[in-house]
């Protein structure tokens, strides 16, 4: 009797293992990180550095409900990064920008592509989500899932140097 209740209670921590609770089945976590109650150090937004103008009379007038200089804006820093300009203030590209917005759209344009992406990148993690031991482990699946789908930047750099296409902004080659 009390070898039959000790293999139902170990019977049942056993299938209780294998549940991944609730909507955690729905879409699998790859990282597996384990919240350690220290800050996240990638979550900290850095502020761009305060620039004091050369005079005072060049400071603007404060505007309740403006943005601030230093505050951080990724669309116009990722444009601005690129080589394009940002001085046009709406949601219409100055001519400046027209070439390239045409060389990146040649193939058509999908308004639902995040979405599509999304839903992709969801049904891989599914069929990647480890096996039994690797997920009763918390091992990290992240790069081995997506090892196939990743670039080796050397490699590519090479092959674009035997190409003879100029690659500038390379980073240099590591030690």
């Amino acid at each position: 009797m009390r070898l039959a209740s000790i293999s139902a209670a170990v019977a049942a921590m056993i299938v209780a293992g294998c549940s991944t609770g609730g909507d955690e089945a729905e879409i699998p976590d790859l990282m597996q990180f384990k919240n350690t109650g220290s800050p996240d150090e990638l979550a900290t937004v850095v502020s761009k550095p305060i620039v004091y103008p050369d005079l005072n009379t060049e400071l603007a007038l404060p505007t309740p409900g403006a943005s601030n200089r230093a505050d951080y804006r990724p669309t116009e820093d990722a444009i601005a990064s690129l080589g394009g300009s940002t001085r046009a203030g709406g949601t219409v590209p100055p001519a400046s920008d027209r070439g390239i917005i045409a060389y990146a759209t040649r193939f058509g344009l999908d308004p639902m592509i995040r979405q599509r992406i999304e839903n992709e990148d969801l049904e891989f993690r599914r069929r990647s989500h480890g096996r039994f031991l690797e997920r009763v482990f918390d091992v990290n699946l992240y790069y081995q899932a997506y090892s196939d789908t990743s670039l080796e930047p050397y490699l590519e750099l090479e092959r674009l140097r035997r190409a003879n296409i100029r690659t500038p902004a390379a980073p240099p080659e590591p030690n």
